[in-house]
Order: structure tokens, then C-alpha cells, then sequence
């Protein structure tokens, strides 16, 4: 990540011991969303005005940093699908994030 300066690993109890890498990654920058003033990280999240607003006016422009959990190994998948044949049309994105529970579970429930 372009931004990224610590990078750091977990296992959590839902790991598997029998493969060899760790199940979540953490991305740690130096900056925020608040940094630019949603500037970039707001029309990329898909926050709308409003509710950036009203969730972070009063920590705006103020120094902050950002980490964001990935997991390595997510359980859901999702596909793409073509929306008809003419190569103009955009391709139809089905994320399924979070399809498989274990992946919430991995994510927010995990214990060191």
C-alpha cells in the first residue's frame, strides 16, 4: 500500500496451525481520512457528505492515523459477471464480503 509504513501479522485463534502464515495483516499509516478532509478516503469508501460530516467535523484536519485489518485467508468469495456482451457495459461486481461468517468472526471476535 502506498501509504503503508508498519505492516504487522497476527494469528488468532481461529488460525490453523498446520499452515504457515498468519490469518489477519494490519496496514498502520500515518495518516487518516481526517488528514486530507475526506478529501480522497471519503469518495473512496463511498461515505456521503452527510454522514462524513457528522461522524468526523470535529477531528477534521487534525493529525491522525489509520489501521486498517485485512484477512489473509477470507472463507467468502465473490465473482464477476458480465452485464451483456457489448464491451462498453461495466462488468457487474458481486463482492460477498463476509458470506461465510467465520470471516466476521476472524475479524472482530479474535483473541490474541
Amino acid at each position: 500500500m502506498s501509504l503503508c509504513e508498519v505492516m504487522g501479522f497476527l494469528n488468532t485463534k481461529y488460525q490453523d496451525p498446520a499452515l504457515d502464515w498468519p490469518d489477519i495483516e494490519l496496514f498502520l499509516a500515518s495518516l487518516s481520512d481526517l488528514t486530507d478532509g475526506g478529501r480522497f478516503g471519503k469518495r473512496g469508501s463511498g461515505m456521503s457528505n452527510q454522514y462524513y460530516a457528522q461522524v468526523y467535523e470535529e477531528q477534521v484536519y487534525k493529525n491522525s492515523y489509520m489501521v486498517i485489518p485485512m484477512l489473509s485467508r477470507p472463507l467468502s468469495s465473490g465473482w464477476l459477471e458480465l452485464a451483456s456482451g457489448s464491451p462498453h457495459d461495466r462488468i457487474r461486481i458481486y463482492p460477498n464480503y463476509f458470506h461465510d461468517h467465520k470471516d466476521m468472526m476472524v475479524l472482530v471476535l479474535y483473541r490474541l
